[in-house]
């Protein structure tokens, strides 16, 4: 059978449909590189690096990989030179501005009883009359 998938050494398992680079003309052993995030991911560190790739059986569209998202992304979702998307980088904001309203308090009560104002003629505002008053 010439298109057999080589399988794990491992008793039932299942193919490996990804052990090669996915991106067009590499040939990198995924599972050779002894890099198990890249096996998941289907990209050598080459191309989980690169600005545009091109998939193999993807046609002509560009692809990069969203740092945010953990996957491959059209290049459209992308602004710029940027490494993460703009639904990743819009979910990201989302969360930082919820922690941020959970961490300030609403309103700090405070122990403390205030001061009784001193009134303009300097008489005292309490009502006994020992503050302000003179003991001879």
């Amino acid at each position: 059978m010439a298109n057999s998938v080589p399988l794990d050494n491992c008793p039932g398992a299942s193919p490996r449909k990804d052990r090669w680079c996915k991106a067009v003309a590499c040939a990198v052993d995924l599972h050779g590189l002894g890099r198990p995030y890249c096996l998941k991911k289907g990209l050598c560190p080459e191309h989980l690096k690169a600005n545009a790739v091109r998939l193999k059986g993807g046609g002509d569209q560009l692809w990069r990989f969203c740092q945010q998202c953990g996957k491959l992304e059209p290049l459209s979702c992308f602004k710029q030179g940027m490494r993460s998307c703009r639904k990743g980088l819009a979910k990201r904001r989302q969360n930082l501005a919820s922690k941020q309203e959970q961490q300030q308090p609403e309103h700090e009560i405070s122990t403390h009883r205030p001061q009784p104002a001193a009134r303009r003629d300097g008489s005292s505002s309490c009502s006994r009359g020992c503050h302000g008053a003179s003991y001879d």
